[in-house]
């Protein structure tokens, strides 16, 4: 890759956003981020950062109810957005929650629980989007971390 992922982070929490960060450059990626701590926000820095992606933080976006997702959603049409939940209400309502994020149109629905999965969610929303676009994909290879384990 050229110039690496754009990384756009909307996460209330700086030490959250960070861990995002962390755990795309662990798995190998060579990303750039920019983070913004309100929606208010967003609109001024993805024009300034024109990101590849977005990852943003559901209890973040659910202080607006609906209109949180939708006008996040507004605001970068082909910009896919993943939606990153860090409240663990049980497993029936996360499923309800992610499924109600991917049926308004995010690409992916992460828990902060599975954090590891986050860099695959980015390159795989990433590359539809590039095909959605008729772009070439630019698909960098992700890495798994060894937790330990002897081969």
């Amino acid at each position: 890759m050229d110039r690496g992922l754009r990384v756009l982070i909307i996460e209330d929490s700086q030490n959250d956003a960070e861990l995002m960060r962390h755990d795309l450059e662990k798995a190998g990626l060579e990303v750039a981020t920019a983070v913004v701590l309100n929606l208010a926000d967003v609109s001024s820095e993805a024009g300034r950062f024109q990101p590849d992606v977005v990852l943003a933080d559901h209890g973040l976006l659910a202080v607006e109810g609906d209109s949180g997702l939708d006008s996040l959603l507004r605001c970068c049409p082909d910009v896919p957005l993943i939606v990153v939940s860090g409240t663990i209400d049980g497993a029936e309502l996360d499923l309800a929650r992610g499924m109600a994020c991917l049926e308004k149109g995010a690409a992916d629905f992460v828990l902060k629980e599975h954090a590891s999965r986050i860099p695959f969610a980015v390159v795989r929303a990433k590359a539809a989007a590039d095909q959605r676009a008729g772009r070439p994909a630019r698909i960098p290879v992700v890495t798994v971390p060894n937790r330990g384990r002897e081969e």
